[in-house]
């Protein structure tokens, strides 16, 4: 009922059926709807004559409708009547104390949002999460940042809350800080509610976040928030974005960025980009298809594309790709071990032992030694040593 496009249909249907009863039994499970609708059309005046009705039935002893109609009275800006109503309950829960301080707080009433929630029997997230909203709203951002670190729970609303308050009160550094936080104690971030960016900069440090803690989606959800706001994309938004499909294996999502960044945005790719998307194709063994992408580059492969090749070749167990790519590699880094032991863990993984005995022996011939304790990797489609 209160969610009808036109709240006030459901107060004129509300009207008519108390017409047609005969005694208000059960008329309480509707209240809250009907006070919900209220809100929404901002139909003050009908909302007090339901209160009226509620007061002369005596269904303010039901905890739904007595917050239904704090709740309502808060929303209206009307913080007097919710505390009136507050004051009269016999009991109030959770809810009750919630709807008020946020009423209060939404009317700028900041200490008294305050004192009413020092009063609170316990607290919860939802109470805490307001007054970080109302803090910042209101410019008291240093308040919400020490409201913020004495949480000792908290919830993906209270990290966004503080990220935005402090974009709001322009302090982008501490807002990228944060964000950075929330990633590495394994929060997932609520894209919408991340506005913590004032500059390609900033939006490029939060794909490139998301990208390295493995949350595709969630950075193609800031780039698409990104556009909105007519934020222009670069080299290095691409770049992340690539990573993070990598990461994530969204190859439909890498395919579409890598070819969105030439034909859009007229961005001519990097080594880096063709490392990427090639990484991410092979690794969801679309192998011919990687190849073809290094063939069709306008610039010379170096080793560490072709690395990414032999990878995911090692990966998937393609012999015939592998070798070929491993021949490119080494001739352009004949001093790189990683090849040689790319090449030796592909004849490994399909039992050609006596192939990896001849990469070793090369190895040893050619004077090119494994560094010890050492294996390698491929992060952000760049090798380096763990």
């Amino acid at each position: 009922m209160s969610e009808s496009s036109t709240p006030l249909e459901a107060l004129l249907f509300y009207a008519q059926m108390l017409s047609s009863l005969k005694n208000l039994d059960r008329v309480e499970f509707l209240l809250p709807a009907l006070l919900k609708a209220c809100s929404k059309s901002r139909a003050l005046e009908e909302g007090r004559q339901v209160h009226g009705q509620i007061v002369k039935s005596q269904m303010l002893f039901d905890p739904y409708v007595a917050n239904a109609l704090i709740r309502m009275y808060s929303e209206l800006g009307c913080i007097g009547l919710a505390q009136r109503v507050f004051d009269k309950i016999p009991e109030r829960d959770q809810v009750s104390w919630n709807s008020l301080i946020t009423g209060y707080l939404r009317v700028g009433e900041i200490e008294l949002a305050q004192g009413i929630f020092n009063e609170i029997p316990e607290r919860d997230l939802v109470s805490c999460n307001a007054m970080i909203d109302g803090y910042v709203k209101s410019g008291k951002c240093e308040l919400a940042e020490d409201f913020f670190m004495t949480m000792q729970h908290k919830d993906v609303v209270t990290w966004t809350t503080m990220i935005s308050g402090y974009v709001i009160n322009d302090r982008p550094k501490e807002a990228l800080a944060l964000f950075r936080e929330m990633l590495s104690q394994g929060i997932r971030p609520d894209a919408p509610a991340l506005v913590s960016v004032l500059n390609i900069g900033d939006w490029n440090c939060m794909i490139s976040g998301l990208a390295m803690h493995g949350l595709g989606h969630e950075a193609l959800d800031i780039f698409l928030d990104m556009k909105m706001r007519g934020i222009e994309p670069d080299e290095i938004t691409f770049l992340g974005l690539l990573t993070a499909c990598n990461h994530g294996g969204l190859v439909d999502e890498g395919r579409y960025c890598f070819e969105l960044m030439q034909d859009k945005y007229r961005l001519v790719p990097k080594i880096q980009h063709y490392g990427c998307i090639v990484d991410l194709l092979g690794r969801a063994a679309h192998l011919e298809e990687a190849v073809n992408v290094i063939r069709n580059m306008p610039l010379e492969a170096d080793a560490i594309v072709w690395k990414a090749i032999l990878s995911t070749c090692t990966i998937h167990g393609n012999v015939a790709i592998g070798e070929s790519a491993s021949l490119k590699a080494i001739d352009l880094a004949p001093e790189d071990s990683s090849c040689y032991i790319l090449l030796s863990n592909l004849y490994a993984k399909v039992g050609r032992w006596d192939d990896v005995a001849k990469v070793r022996l090369m190895m040893k011939q050619r004077g090119v030694q494994k560094i010890p304790g050492s294996s390698s990797v491929l992060v952000n489609s760049l090798w380096g040593r763990k």
